[in-house]
């Protein structure tokens, strides 16, 4: 997982508006147990496509798992 988040990372910076590079930066956090990172990734996602589809998704699971832990 360090090695994709590596890869989407690099894209992140040479695209800022590279949405889909930045959706799977979020779910490579996410399966790392990094919601924090995840959801932040998620977030620009949202800004950069306001109806991103996933990204909502992902958001709603991350926030649903983070409710369950505390």
């Amino acid at each position: 997982m360090d090695e994709a988040i590596g890869h989407f990372r690099k894209v992140t910076e040479l695209d800022l508006l590279d949405y889909e590079a930045r959706n799977n930066l979020g779910v490579a956090f996410a399966m790392q147990g990094n919601l924090d990172s995840a959801l932040a990734e998620w977030e620009k996602v949202l800004e950069i496509d306001p109806q991103n589809r996933g990204a909502r998704e992902n958001i709603i699971k991350a926030r649903e798992m983070m409710d369950k832990s505390n």
